[in-house]
């Protein structure tokens, strides 16, 4: 269950919205069970349909069963909505995920999520019911905001420019902060500010740019207050050792910029607030672990791939790439430039074919496969997204294009 639900709760966006089906007790093991799938990769819902209807017949007569769709709001919180009433089922999904999240640390996307109680038509709205207090063992109150920027912030790469609206704390509401990349739709932005002013009444941001200069990220904007570094940095502050991507924000200024030209005015720097705050350290197993996840959440469909079979799994001997990126640069970034040059690695190509991935390469490899399923087995549960690796197979095949070896294997995934 765990690696279903948190593959879906990762990298989910303001504005998506998800078919969701809940059980408050499964037959086998008197677990709840939560399948989330986004009606963007399933628009008619069929997919969805067969899974909840196998589910359906496993599910506990006693339990209780809910469906219908999610939204993710403006802040990266959840709402659920559905034409079953079902106030008693939050505790019971909340005492889960508090059980899980240290082993899932995207279940935090859970805290602050709200139900909604429709009519029978799904139409109309009969009630609305939260309880921020459900969700306190997860994190703080902005714990699924701050998620959604690391996501956004590990998706985007260092540096990248962000483009990002910042309210303080005011009135007794929480500081709310969006971030968007640069390259996305400005018009959904605009929306999710507009939305977001409507929820939490009072809200006064400040519109933003965010860039990298020398070593450290700037917000820039035409309105100087300093209390929008001071709104970051709570986030940060409150957050940052479960989303090690909020890191790219420590030491963060900002710069006042003239605007009509957009020429600085004045950099404005508060470095007491980060005084005391590290990022917490990384291993290059642990960056190369997150660099294979965001490869395959990304959807691609054609893959470069490094794999060193001297590496043990739990050091991540996989390093895999879009067709189109820079292997060498990803692997010499990952282990350095005299390590790169070893003779022992394995280069290739990927591409998905139905369940996992085809690897190719032009020299044979024994016991590739078997080590890409320890691999897969030693870190499945804190980096679900590995399941799609599942089914995966490995050929080599010379450049006269005759086969060489081949690797299948589908009872070794039966733990995926």
């Amino acid at each position: 269950m765990t690696t279903r639900f948190v593959e879906s709760l990762k990298s989910l966006q303001p504005a998506e919205r998800l078919w969701f089906w809940f059980s408050t007790a499964m037959e086998a093991d008197r677990r709840p069970l939560l399948v989330l799938r986004r009606q963007s990769l399933d628009p008619e819902g069929q997919e969805y349909a067969q899974v909840i209807g196998m589910l359906s017949e496993l599910s506990s007569e006693d339990g209780t069963t809910l469906e219908g769709f999610a939204d993710v709001q403006p802040d990266g919180t959840l709402r659920f909505c559905s034409a079953e009433p079902a106030r008693g089922a939050f505790p019971i999904l909340a005492r889960w995920a508090a059980d899980h999240v240290a082993a899932a640390p995207h279940l935090r996307r859970l805290v602050g999520a709200r139900y909604v109680y429709l009519d029978a038509g799904a139409q109309q709205m009969i009630t609305e019911w939260e309880d921020d207090a459900l969700w306190t063992a997860l994190g703080p109150p902005d714990a699924a905001q701050a998620a959604l920027i690391g996501d956004i912030l590990d998706a985007a790469g260092p540096g990248a420019p962000l483009r990002a609206w910042v309210a303080p704390a005011r009135n007794g509401q929480r500081a709310h902060i969006i971030v968007q990349n640069l390259h996305d739709d400005e018009a959904a932005f605009e929306r999710a500010i507009l939305k977001l002013r409507g929820q939490a009444s009072g809200l006064r941001g400040v519109r933003a740019t965010l860039t990298a200069h020398q070593g450290h990220m700037v917000l820039n904007t035409v309105e100087k207050s300093k209390s929008q570094l001071t709104a970051v940095a709570a986030m940060v502050r409150a957050n940052l050792q479960a989303v090690p991507a909020l890191g790219a924000l420590l030491n963060l200024k900002m710069c006042l910029r003239d605007p009509q030209s957009g020429a600085a005015i004045k950099t404005l720097d508060q470095p007491e607030l980060w005084a005391d705050l590290k990022a917490p350290k990384v291993s290059s197993s642990d960056k190369r672990l997150r660099s294979l996840v965001n490869a395959l959440e990304a959807q691609t469909e054609r893959y470069q791939f490094w794999f060193d079979p001297s590496l043990s799994a739990d050091r991540v001997p996989m390093i895999l790439v879009p067709k189109d990126a820079d292997l060498q640069a990803a692997v010499i970034a990952s282990i350095g430039e005299e390590r790169a040059k070893r003779k022992t690695a394995l280069r290739g190509q990927a591409k998905r074919n139905g369940e996992g991935l085809i690897f190719r390469a032009r020299t044979p490899c024994e016991g590739f496969l078997s080590a890409l399923g320890e691999l897969v087995s030693q870190h499945l549960d804190r980096a679900p997204a590995l399941a799609a690796l599942k089914g995966s197979r490995f050929k080599a095949v010379d450049a006269a294009g005759d086969i060489l070896q081949k690797q299948r294997d589908n009872e070794m995934w039966s733990f995926a």
